[in-house]
């Protein structure tokens, strides 16, 4: 009876970590699937929408933001989101009325000492 000699019966060495690249491959991919399909899980009842922006510089911005029913006027950084005002209550588009431009809302409160 011939037996085989043990080294034979051992599994290449490349072999597991081939299994381990393979996992780790597979737990990305779950990871963005995850993510991808979580994005609107978090909080589906906050309806934010950007309604203008303005650049100020290369790296800086006004920007008008409505978030559930209320505009806020937002200055951002690289390093900060600052809320600088509360803007007054949106006009209905859907019922036609126009909505007053950025710049001139914007010169309006800079007028007026709000911002």
């Amino acid at each position: 009876m011939n037996v085989a000699p043990l080294s034979d019966l051992q599994p290449h060495p490349w072999l597991g970590l081939l299994a381990y690249l393979l996992l780790v491959i597979a737990l990305i991919l779950f990871s963005a699937w995850l993510a991808r399909h979580r994005r609107g899980v978090l909080s589906p009842s906050l309806s934010l929408r950007v309604r203008a922006q303005l650049a100020l510089g290369l790296r800086e911005k006004l920007v008008i933001v409505q978030v559930d029913g209320r505009r806020l006027l937002l200055g951002l950084t690289p390093g900060r989101i600052q809320l600088l005002t509360e803007l007054a209550a949106a006009e209905d588009e859907e019922a036609g009325i126009e909505a007053v431009g950025f710049a001139a809302r914007l010169r309006e409160l800079m007028q007026r000492g709000g911002v």
